[in-house]
């Protein structure tokens, strides 16, 4: 009896634990989703810095953190694989789901602070005004997803998101017929933060 009663507490900690995490979840995608709707700044340029120091070591410190504090868990879970195919694909589920965690959480927080820095630094400088010509301009994937148009800055493809709205009328155009004017301030490295753009259809 008192062995049913091990095994039942056992198990139900496993699924108020299981509840704490999926929660833990949710309010990182919420977290993702405030940021990308309400306090990402759009950027242009490359610099593989940004890329370095913004999102690959962020998310990887983020990674090694929850690998650390769940590593009993981790111990656990891939020593009750009886099969080595079985470990090998638990263990990648588990990388998976820490780089989901890890790029919501470490990953996220990351680019606000770059976000917010580079707000801070651009208040002195000076607004930069580029012409450039249009390559494509994209739909979306769906009613909900946001439209984008593309273009070349510094011999690199980019892409500015918008509302599909402001980019409705041009979808049967021609897109080399326009321009893109982008009105930007020079930040960290080689990147640009967009004040706004503008399509301007060529004589």
């Amino acid at each position: 009896m008192k062995k049913g009663k091990r095994v039942n507490s056992k198990l139900l900690k496993k699924k108020k634990e299981g509840k704490k995490y999926y929660r833990i979840l949710v309010g990182l995608a919420i977290y993702a989703v405030i940021y990308y709707y309400f306090f990402r700044l759009d950027t242009i340029g490359y610099d593989i810095r940004y890329n370095i120091f913004v999102i690959w070591l962020p998310i990887l410190i983020g990674l090694l953190c929850i690998g650390y504090y769940r590593r009993n868990y981790l111990s656990k879970t891939l020593k009750s694989c009886n099969r080595l195919l079985d470990q090998v694909l638990t263990g990648l589920f588990l990388l998976l789901l820490g780089l989901i965690y890890s790029y919501f959480s470490f990953g996220i927080t990351s680019k606000l602070i770059w976000d917010y820095t580079n707000s801070l630094i651009t208040n002195k400088s000076n607004t930069e005004i580029y012409q450039l010509s249009v390559e494509k301009f994209n739909k979306g994937s769906s009613r909900n997803s946001s439209a984008s148009v593309g273009f070349r800055f510094q011999e690199r493809y980019e892409l500015l998101q918008a509302h599909r709205s402001k980019l409705n009328m041009y979808w049967n155009s021609e897109p080399h017929n326009f321009e893109i004017e982008i009105r930007c301030k020079k930040c960290f490295w080689n990147k640009y933060l967009v004040e706004s753009w503008q399509i301007i259809e060529m004589d």
